[in-house]
């Protein structure tokens, strides 16, 4: 969604993958969620791929607590 710049997709990809984090109640994971889904309602793709990025990383400690 940020390379094909797709505001909206992106929006809508983040508010769904919010709504799975939701139901492990994982907040700062939710929170880069949440401003990935405002930047693309706001068409401002310009911070998007820092959140991105730190969201990746929190879903990757997610992953590795749930392994153990």
């Amino acid at each position: 969604s940020i390379a094909n710049d797709a505001p909206e997709e992106m929006a809508q990809t983040a508010h769904t993958l919010w709504s799975a984090l939701a139901m492990l109640d994982v907040r700062p994971a939710m929170d880069q969620c949440a401003r990935l889904e405002s930047c693309g309602r706001d068409g401002d793709l310009e911070q998007a791929p820092k959140w991105l990025a730190q969201l990746e990383r929190l879903v990757a400690r997610i992953q590795l607590e749930m392994s153990v």
